[in-house]
């Protein structure tokens, strides 16, 4: 028994989702970082382990709180003797593992090869070397943001009205006139059900109730001019010589203090445009500023998503470079200034923590950047884990009093850094964890969240903060300075059409080998290598179950837990597993249990199961399997599978399941009626579930088209359909329905994994696995 439950990690992680006031993953931007308090409960497990004492003090605030008083960090640390314990995070990205590490008094490492990530750690982990950080950081930012607002008040001074945002579409010369033409599909400027606001022939209109605004793939964008139509490939291939160009369309501000909108008019335009000529010689003054390099192409995450974006520059609209470019100007004379009154060091660091104004002008003021119609705020462009094409964007007013802000961004990160204290140095490892400057022998805990597969292209991403980092630290305090990283040896699958630098399944596969073998030579002979992972296709676990045998590792047990939001709209979208597996990979392959006692013990019946993990956590038994047999990773999956089905057709056999759920579950099983009895048939067509001698998938029936009494059925559908387009309802089932419901959506969401060819947006399948996480909290 685990002194912190998986299923305590799981809520406490989960719920940390929503949490922004004084988060350490609001001081600098990195992608897919794992909650802390989650990542601090499996530290305390391992380091409770360590001690052979399960009795735990103080758990409610150590467990539950974000940042609970430093006392209790310290005493925890006391005693249990956690300086005597090494903990090393050989893909340490935002940081959040050695974070905690150091909170709770671990010796820590941390090993990164990204540049940009490194720079977000020396932000982050060395600030505490500076007596009154966050107030110092406070006065010099808000003198920056004066200053950059002094010289930039003229961009947001539009005829008397000061707006919050302006809202921006995307245009081109039409292929058919060479006019000028519009490819703005932006309709809803509010979509809350008390207040719908569309824009239309560039009127602002109130409504009273929504429909459909996506643009769907294969309809035109015509010319208003000539009503020639362009296709998404014409305005690729418009893109592959000329850059888009963009005009402003709506405003909104705050009159009397709620949020009003106003369509450009044509004294507004003018105003806009004739600021043109005085933004482009401010920009001309500052183009030492402005990167002169090319952005690489990357198909899925940049170009050609974004078709016209050829240089870091094309991000940003003039008036929004212009604001960046100047922030950088300022940064760089304030340091200058500071260096006399703080010294190198500090001054230094200061720079580091103003970086967090870079990010928050890219990500969050860009023509990437949305507009949340459905409660009327600001959308990041970078969230991950691409950057598509928007033919609509919003500029942020960056010194408005209200939303998102220069200053209110410094006032978050700042009193962050108040609340935050690291109570172990962490040493920072810059470069490939394939070779660590660590001891053999010497860690009792490598604790990472590695990349999982093709999920995300960190480089890709991080190179849109890269090149104003560059400038404004060569502005600074290293002249050299060189944040790019060495693809080479980044652990990631790049899935690309193309055959040049192509990272396949291959290379990360033996980079993830040759790291795991380091960790093991650093490794104590009694400690413990967890990993943290989770893909949806057969080929994501497959490599991962390969790296971990050929390094010599072996599997001792692996757990579910949840770490992010189910009704996130990824999970809706695309069908995105919202578990993560954790792996114990140990040296001993002695002390291990056989997998099939794994399987007897299953806590899948249990309530610290998550159904809809079902499919994670067989294709983990089957890396564990695997690991510790002869086998193949397909005949260690398959036999782990067919395990776990033989439980579900027990399921389907329950009495609990009345005859019309049960015909219709045994049917789709069978997956055809050759052996449906001629009396059966018949019921499954008097009730409509049958289409062209196919069973119907559950989206296609219709509660209406049931003629035999089956309320469990119809409550599944209803649920189903309820859950098909809306994340956010809370499922109310009493137990019965509750077992019937697990049994259906368990079988719908299915067990199996996909495949990179294959990757399933089947709506059976994500709705259903929504639903199984939906099912867990009830």
């Amino acid at each position: 028994m685990l002194p912190i439950s998986n299923k305590t990690i799981s809520e406490i992680g989960s719920k940390e989702k929503y949490i922004r006031k004084d988060h350490y993953n609001s001081l600098k931007v990195w992608w897919a970082r794992r909650p802390i308090t989650a990542v601090r409960s499996i530290l305390i497990n391992e380091i409770l382990r360590k001690n052979k004492n399960i009795k735990f003090k103080d758990s409610d605030q150590l467990v539950n709180e974000l940042n609970p008083n430093n006392d209790i960090f310290l005493k925890f640390s006391d005693s249990y003797k956690t300086k005597d314990i090494s903990v090393l995070d050989v893909f340490s990205g935002g940081g959040s593992i050695p974070f905690e590490s150091s909170r709770l008094g671990c010796k820590t490492y941390s090993s990164e090869l990204n540049p940009i990530a490194s720079l977000l750690q020396e932000t982050n982990f060395n600030f505490s070397k500076f007596q009154n950080y966050s107030e110092t950081l406070k006065i010099e930012g808000d003198k920056v943001i004066n200053n950059v607002e002094e010289r930039l008040r003229y961009l947001y001074d539009l005829d008397g009205i000061n707006p919050y945002v302006i809202f921006w579409g995307k245009t081109m010369k039409c292929n058919g006139c060479d006019t000028e033409m519009s490819l703005s599909r932006i309709k809803y400027l509010s979509k809350r059900k008390t207040k719908i606001i569309v824009l239309e022939n560039g009127e602002v209109i109130q409504k009273k109730e929504a429909s459909s605004e996506r643009l769907k793939r294969g309809k035109t964008f015509d010319c208003g001019n000539c009503n020639h139509g362009h296709t998404f490939s014409d305005i690729k291939e418009y893109c592959k010589k000329n850059k888009l160009g963009s005009t402003p369309i709506a405003i909104c501000y705050h009159p009397e203090g709620k949020k009003e909108y106003i369509s450009i008019s044509k004294s507004l335009n003018k105003k806009i445009d004739n600021l043109s000529k005085k933004i482009k010689g401010d920009l001309n003054d500052l183009k030492h500023l402005i990167p002169n390099e090319s952005v690489v192409t990357k198909n899925g995450v940049i170009n050609p998503t974004m078709y016209d974006l050829k240089k870091p520059n094309d991000f940003f609209n003039e008036r929004q470079l212009l604001v960046l470019v100047t922030l950088i100007d300022e940064i760089s004379k304030n340091y200058n200034e500071n260096c006399e009154k703080y010294g190198l060091d500090y001054s230094k660091q200061i720079v580091l923590g103003l970086t967090s104004l870079i990010e928050f002008l890219v990500d969050w003021n860009s023509t990437g950047t949305m507009w949340i119609s459905q409660n009327e705020q600001t959308g990041r462009s970078l969230a991950g884990p691409g950057v598509g094409m928007k033919w609509d964007y919003i500029e942020v007013n960056p010194f408005y009093q209200l939303g998102s802000n220069l200053r209110s961004k410094l006032t978050r990160v700042t009193n962050t850094f108040s609340q935050i204290t690291l109570n172990n140095p962490i040493n920072i490892l810059k470069g490939s964890s394939t070779s660590l400057s660590i001891e053999d022998e010497s860690i009792d805990v490598v604790l990472t969240d590695p990349p999982y597969f093709d999920s995300i292209d960190y480089t890709a991403l991080s190179e849109f903060f890269r090149p104003w980092f560059e400038k404004l630290i060569s502005n600074t305090y290293d002249s050299s300075i060189n944040l790019k990283n060495d693809i080479k040896k980044e652990a990631i699958v790049q899935l690309s059409k193309t055959k040049e630098n192509v990272r396949d399944s291959l290379h990360y596969q033996n980079l993830m080998r040759d790291i795991f073998k380091e960790s093991k030579r650093v490794l104590k002979s009694d400690g413990k290598i967890i990993v943290m992972y989770s893909h949806k296709t057969m080929e994501g676990w497959e490599v991962i179950a390969n790296s971990i045998k050929d390094s010599g590792l072996y599997v001792k047990s692996s757990y579910p837990l949840d770490m992010e939001r189910a009704a996130r709209p990824r999970a809706m979208s695309h069908q995105a597993l919202n578990g993560v597996i954790i792996f114990e990979l140990i040296k001993d392959k002695s002390k291990i249990q056989p997998v099939l006692i794994d399987i007897k013990d299953s806590f899948v019946s249990s309530d610290e199961f998550n159904k809809s993990h079902l499919p994670i956590y067989i294709a983990s038994l089957a890396c564990k399997e695997f690991s510790l047999s002869s086998l193949s990773f397909k005949e260690s999956y398959d036999t782990i599978k067919s395990s776990f089905d033989a439980q579900e057709t027990i399921s389907f056999n329950s009495e609990k399941i009345d005859s019309l759920v049960k015909l219709y579950l045994d049917s789709l099983v069978k997956g055809n009626l050759e052996d449906v009895s001629k009396k059966e048939l018949d019921l499954l067509q008097i009730n409509n579930l049958i289409s062209k001698s196919e069973v119907k998938p559950i989206s296609e029936i219709s509660t209406n088209d049931l003629n035999t009494k089956s309320e469990i059925l119809e409550v599944l559908v209803d649920l189903f359909n309820d859950y098909r387009y809306n994340s956010s309802t809370r499922i109310t089932l009493s137990d019965e329905v509750k077992s019937n419901a697990e049994v259906l959506f368990r079988y719908l969401g299915g067990s199996g994994l996909n495949t990179v060819k294959s990757r399933s947006f089947d709506v059976e399948k994500k709705t259903s696995r929504l639903i199984m996480s939906k099912l867990s909290e009830v």
